[in-house]
């Protein structure tokens, strides 16, 4: 039996959540933990693992304290231990103002898909 198949045998999935997400350059946006926002996504929560798909555009990503990882569309970031972390496109992180609907006058948009 492969690795894969071994890992796969062993580890119970309990559900997931996707969301899509835009955003027009700049932005920031700083994520938890997810540790702090497993009690939300299961009744018993043991182990969150989140990636981001960037499918358009491009950001960079950061564990905090950590050293800055340039990404571009198709580049896909695990964090196995759900790490606190930063993404964004040209600033530094800060307040972030959470707008719905879009900018289509805006060419330097950015595009993922989340995970938790």
């Amino acid at each position: 039996m492969d690795a894969l198949s071994t890992v796969l045998k062993t580890v119970r999935l309990e559900g997931t959540m996707f969301y899509n997400a835009e955003f027009s350059a700049p932005w920031s946006v700083r994520s938890p933990a997810t540790c702090l926002l497993a009690h939300y996504l299961s009744a018993e929560p043991r182990h969150v693992i989140l990636y981001h798909f960037l499918t358009q555009g491009q950001a960079y990503v950061a564990v905090e304290d950590g050293e800055r990882v340039q990404l571009s569309a198709g580049d896909i970031v695990v964090f196995p231990h759900g790490d606190a972390h930063i993404m964004g496109n040209g600033v530094e992180p800060g307040p972030v103002e959470i707008w719905i609907g879009s900018n289509s006058a805006d060419t330097s948009k950015t595009r993922l898909i989340v995970s938790d």
